[in-house]
């Protein structure tokens, strides 16, 4: 449970563990006046019964109070101070939430910025379901756990607080009853602890995977829908979700089986009390005085004892959630290694990259081999090759998504880094992803509204041939798009994305297979679009059809992550076998035809 703890405070910036430990004090503070309130109304049942006031110890200066006013004033000082209590009680209750929500506020951004910070290829074997689950699920489970924990301490003070009371006026019997209280305490929490970890760590699993499946269907929805294979998708998710709430039912008992044990303890150690007097011979009065203390202590102590055996329980129950969430914080962050100074040979072409390789890790080979390539400014340049061959890898290595292992490669004469869009670079993914919002702010994606220029998006769309298709629409550059741009044709998501990219009218756009996925027609427009941009722009395509590239400056043949050879698509064509294959089977389908 240390373990777990210290795992836990980790949790938190240094300013919230401040903010935790100015807590203290006032828990303390709200223990005394607990402590007040017991001996209050101790002193006002003793009166009630006609039993002598309790000397010294934690009541006697209630007893004295009791006697320098008249009854009906102190009951009604007892009811004013617990008022006051009450509200002081409450207040510490806010605290210590908000105290975790504030935690939990700024967790959840350091660790959504640590997500987005992180090098494009740590990203590449990681399940994004689990960093949206840590996002939306584990952290704010962890920071409750700290709620827990404070709350905790609360009740322990309150307990030995209330302890120390009886100790003052019945020190043996109080031990007695507080050491048998701690021992079977101790055995329920040894017992149930182990139960509730593993039911706590099976749940985790059964969410994660249960958000797994659903968001791996939701991104397939047109796949699922086409093969009609909704059932087992669903089958699946109900499986997990059904799972789950087996596993959070039965650990829910938690709550209600701490507390019906140790209401159980409190009454047979009250009962034994009684039995104890009456063996005894105590006097009657004395006997229900004591029980009465003895009572009053339990009503505090009973919930408080509960809280504490089931809030130990359920810290145990989060155990994975907290484990994983401190793995998490503590993974190592990857860094980019750093590039290469720049040197004067190749600072005047747009692109230059110089005995290039690069290497997955983890792999045993080089992905990309000695490439050694010199891009003009205002040149149009096709990547083609077979599937595999290091294409878009050698994008990424472009666009500094990935470091080359050995070798240089420049861009607009500066070192490749990210955001490349900082050196001139924009690009157009196969895939573009399309926000759930306005065309203005799909097109200036991810800056202010306050600092969009709208003139430049108007630029941006016309140059993508879309400024036609926003002004006939009702909203203009306000209407929303819908999720992954469902409102959209396939060729209008794909020139949403080159206007994205020419935003910032970058001197190079890189396009990534961006006209794969579109029918022939759309594909047209797509092309025509990207057409318009010759001359002006400096051009690197990567497309498997051949149409696309067809009226390239040049075409880089890749093979095996090497360049096998450069040139027109013509040139190309007459000295490339497997070129002239890939010709000639895209001459079988019409919208491939690149001769046309």
């Amino acid at each position: 449970m240390i373990s777990l703890l210290a795992k836990l405070l980790a949790l938190p910036s240094g300013g919230v563990k401040l903010r935790m430990a100015a807590l203290l004090p006032a828990m303390l503070v709200a223990s005394v006046l607990e402590l007040a309130g017991f001996g209050l109304l101790v002193t006002l049942l003793n009166s009630l019964l006609g039993a002598a006031p309790v000397a010294g110890g934690a009541t006697g200066w209630a007893s004295g109070l009791l006697q320098a006013m008249n009854a009906w004033t102190f009951a009604i000082a007892i009811v004013m101070f617990f008022a006051i209590k009450n509200m002081a009680l409450l207040a510490i209750g806010y605290l210590t939430s908000r105290v975790a929500n504030d935690g939990l506020s700024e967790f959840l951004s350091s660790l959504y910025a640590r997500y987005l910070g992180q090098p494009y290829v740590a990203h590449l074997g990681r399940n994004s379901a689990e960093m949206i689950n840590h996002l939306s699920t584990s952290a704010p489970i962890a920071f409750d756990s700290i709620r827990l924990m404070l709350e905790l301490v609360m009740e322990v003070l309150l307990s030995v607080v209330t302890l120390g009371l009886l100790l003052s006026v019945k020190p043996g019997l109080t031990v007695i009853s507080a050491v048998s209280l701690l021992t079977v305490g101790l055995i329920f929490h040894k017992v149930s602890s182990p139960i509730f970890r593993r039911w706590g760590a099976q749940g985790y699993g059964h969410e994660l995977e249960a958000l797994t499946v659903a968001k791996e269907s939701l991104a397939a929805i047109k796949e699922v829908l086409v093969s009609g294979s909704q059932d087992h998708f669903v089958h699946r998710f109900r499986a997990e979700v059904h799972a789950r709430g087996r596993l959070q039912s039965l650990a829910s008992l938690n709550l209600s089986t701490a507390r019906l044990f140790v209401e159980t303890l409190m009454v047979v150690g009250i009962g034994g009390l009684v039995i104890w007097a009456r063996e005894t011979g105590q006097p009657t009065v004395e006997t229900a005085s004591i029980v009465s203390m003895f009572g009053i202590a339990a009503m505090r102590l009973m919930p408080s004892a509960s809280r504490i055996l089931s809030s130990l329980a359920e810290l145990r129950r989060r155990t994975t959630v907290i484990e994983k969430l401190h793995a998490e914080l503590h993974r190592p962050v990857q860094a980019d290694p750093a590039p290469p100074a720049a040197a004067a040979d190749g600072a005047e072409a747009a692109i230059c990259l110089d005995d290039v390789h690069y290497r997955y890790p983890g792999s045993s080979a080089d992905t990309l081999t000695g490439i050694s390539v010199s891009i003009a400014h205002g040149q149009a340049v096709g990547l083609v090759g077979s599937s595999g061959a290091g294409k878009s890898t050698l994008v990424d290595v472009i666009l500094g998504l990935l470091t080359a292992t050995a070798g240089r490669v420049l861009v607009n004469g500066q070192p490749a880094r990210h955001p490349a869009m900082a050196l001139g670079v924009g690009y157009v993914p196969q895939h573009v992803a399309v926000l759930d919002d306005s065309i203005r702010r799909n097109v200036a994606f991810g800056l202010d509204d306050h600092v969009i220029d709208e003139p430049a998006v108007w630029r941006a769309l016309g140059q993508a041939q879309l400024e036609e298709v926003v002004r006939a629409m009702p909203d203009g550059l306000d209407s929303r798009l819908g999720e992954r741009g469902a409102r959209l044709s396939g060729g209008q998501r794909q020139r949403i994305g080159i206007a994205r990219a020419l935003y910032g009218d970058p001197a190079i756009l890189i396009l990534d297979e961006a006209t794969s996925a579109l029918d022939s027609e759309t594909e047209q427009a797509v092309v025509g679009a990207i057409d318009s941009l010759r001359g002006s722009k400096t051009l690197v395509i990567i497309a498997h059809r051949l149409s696309t590239v067809r009226h390239c400056d040049r075409l880089l043949f890749l093979a095996d992550g090497a360049v096998a050879d450069s040139g027109t698509f013509a040139e190309l064509e007459l000295r490339v076998p497997l070129f002239r294959a890939m010709v000639e089977k895209s001459m079988l389908t019409p919208a491939g035809d690149a001769r046309k």
